[in-house]
């Protein structure tokens, strides 16, 4: 569902699922190689990394390591080096960015997780989508089937997908086997398992968006088809396969058309004067017309998911921006979708401005 869309998960995914495979090979057999333990261990920590989303998928499979290796020795073997592989790749890839982020904003994460790390930038509760969260226990249970029952419990996007809800059955189906399994392939299901499990309950208290599990969704039709050989009931694995497969309905992740074409500039209705200070407004994207604009003096956005929205009292964010605003000697030039009128006079009205 995600193909040609700009959010980047499945080419994270991918990485995770290149992990996973060294990890199998090297633990099914008689000793794991440190170097490609330490390549795996790489991957799991680039992943989450470059895009925080990803931390419960990549953390849930190193809680899971010490079930992959056979034997006391091996098995710290095995956490020791995929560990440290993991944690010099996340502290050298998300090291400098995080300190940058610490020394300006006081949260190495800005702007997420803003009540654990203080600070008055953010308006409350800014920046955390609470929408697809479970209330309650009992919604938390019914979460595993929402992706193929209902889809507005876990997507913005209008989807129909069975394979995260037969990924839970498979892995119960080989539960069941286990003991029909050889040694190896014992653990490495054990592993998996475990590490879906811990990834899907660190994911649901802090994201519960389908997309952010897309790593397990694509390594769900292998699992299946593991449980189909092992399975005595294979008919009826098979037939949940063929039926995840025709009731599959992807979303469209953003590829909808758009009102310019891209790569070509914007049509701009009034000369843009280079003292002009751009005033970007509103919670749909805007920045990304930019770069297609004549030269301008700057930019700031002064409503969106992080600012004070009306009606709320301003955060430090706001007064930033409001104080670029005062500063600024020359004209004022609003950028915004006009769809949101009706939200940007009150966001105006706040900062002292109206629209002309």
């Amino acid at each position: 569902g995600q193909l040609g869309a700009s959010y980047g998960d499945v080419l994270l995914a991918l990485g995770v699922l290149v992990a996973l495979a060294i990890l199998l090979r090297e633990c099914s057999g008689a000793a794991a190689r440190p170097g490609w333990l330490i390549a795996a261990g790489v991957l799991l920590g680039a992943v989450p990394a470059l895009k925080l989303s990803h931390a419960p998928v990549a953390l849930g499979l190193c809680l899971a390591l010490p079930l992959l290796a056979a034997g006391g020795a091996a098995r710290w073997r095995v956490v020791g080096w995929v560990g440290a592989g993991a944690l010099g790749a996340f502290a050298l890839l998300a090291g400098p960015w995080a300190w940058t982020l610490w020394r300006d904003w006081g949260n190495p994460v800005f702007p997420q997780f803003g009540a654990l790390f203080g600070g008055n930038w953010l308006a409350p509760d800014a920046a955390r989508d609470l929408r697809f969260v479970p209330a309650g226990a009992g919604e938390a249970l019914a979460r595993p089937l929402a992706p193929l029952l209902d889809w507005r419990a876990t997507s913005d996007y209008r989807i129909r997908d069975a394979r995260l809800p037969l990924l839970f059955v498979a892995l119960a189906v080989l539960a069941v086997r286990h003991h029909a399994l050889a040694a190896a392939p014992r653990r490495a299901l054990a592993f998996l398992a475990a590490g879906f499990l811990l990834a899907y309950a660190l994911w649901l208290p802090l994201f519960g968006y389908h997309r952010y599990l897309v790593a397990f969704e694509l390594l769900a039709p292998l699992v299946l088809l593991a449980a189909a050989t092992e399975a005595r009931g294979r008919r009826i694995v098979l037939a949940a396969i063929a039926l995840a497969i025709v009731s599959t309905n992807p979303p469209n992740h953003e590829r909808a058309a758009r009102d310019w074409p891209a790569g070509r500039p914007l049509a701009v209705a009034a000369p843009i004067a280079p003292d002009t200070l751009l005033v970007l407004a509103g919670v749909a994207p805007t920045a990304h017309v930019l770069p297609f604009l004549p030269p301008f003096a700057g930019a700031v956005r002064v409503s969106s998911n992080v600012h004070g929205m009306p009606g709320q009292a301003g955060a430090g964010l706001d007064a930033r921006a409001a104080a670029r605003i005062a500063a600024h000697d020359g004209p004022l030039l609003l950028l915004a979708d006009p769809r949101e009128a009706t939200s940007l006079d009150a966001t105006l009205d706040r900062l002292g401005l109206a629209r002309a």
